[in-house]
């Protein structure tokens, strides 16, 4: 509860429970499982594992940003520093780093959980 009593006192809008279903990179657009769209400057993909990236997000790649490592970080750190809003997908301590750190920078940002 107190984690999201948290996110809405910051602003962060919480999708729990919706799944992402389909990425448009083209359209920097997430597709939810109950039909919404989701529009963002940046996807990061913060799963706490090594995604794999399907081959169609390779050509938006400079848009869609996955974190495992410190580099990743830098690297993410570097391309995001006049963006407006993010979709953030993933329920891991690095995914809440991230949306505490980006919401700082005052960063419209929607939070989808598995």
């Amino acid at each position: 509860m107190f984690f999201k009593n948290h996110l809405a006192s910051q602003e962060i809008a919480l999708l729990n429970g919706k799944r992402v279903l389909k990425v448009i990179p083209s359209e920097n657009t997430v597709v939810l499982s109950n039909g919404e769209k989701e529009v963002y400057n940046y996807l990061l993909l913060a799963t706490g594992a090594k995604p794999k990236l399907p081959q169609n997000f390779l050509i938006h790649r400079e848009k869609i940003f996955t974190i495992k490592t410190f580099a990743d970080v830098c690297r993410v750190k570097e391309r995001i520093q006049n963006i407006s809003s993010v979709v953030i997908f993933g329920g891991g301590y690095i995914a809440v780093e991230l949306i505490r750190a980006l919401k700082r920078r005052g960063v419209d940002i929607i939070y989808l959980t598995g």
